[in-house]
């Protein structure tokens, strides 16, 4: 996101070539192998910067993938203490320790609640340039909106 939010403050040319591969790193298969779908808000805000930049539709497409995979991982439990998250991970943390204990299930590792939160932040430019390429009405404002700012 920094190379992103640099590139969009400077439109210094020689980082895009450098965000761009960063992006192919994070995103192989384009985009439907997501190393990490704990930093995929943060990803879609750079795939955006670079799609309000070159036009490159195979963007959209690892948009596309994105959500996706967003979509299938997104917990639908019906509870709502881990309802709509993407990481949450209940097992007993030290199984050999706990093992007489009757320890009930904890967090393993973490929850990462700023898994949605960074989706919601940054993740409605790409929603708003998916739609756009898939030719979709999209709302007007009076006020003239540029994304690619």
């Amino acid at each position: 996101m920094a190379l992103a939010d640099y590139f969009n403050a400077t439109k210094d040319e020689r980082i895009l070539p450098i965000l761009k591969k960063a992006l192919k790193w994070a995103l192989p298969g384009n985009g439907k192998d997501l190393k990490d779908v704990s930093e995929a808000g943060l990803i879609l805000y750079g795939v955006a910067v670079v799609v309000g930049n070159t036009n490159d539709p195979v963007y959209g497409e690892i948009i596309q993938n994105i959500f996706n995979i967003l979509n299938i991982k997104q917990n639908r439990s019906s509870d709502p203490i881990c309802r709509r998250d993407w990481y949450p991970i209940y097992e007993v943390y030290n199984v050999q320790n706990a093992k007489d204990d009757d320890r009930l299930p904890q967090f393993c590792g973490q929850s990462r609640p700023l898994i949605p939160a960074t989706v919601l932040a940054y993740a409605p430019r790409a929603l708003w340039i998916l739609a756009k390429q898939k030719g979709l009405k999209l709302p007007q404002n009076s006020k003239k909106v540029n994304l690619h700012q």
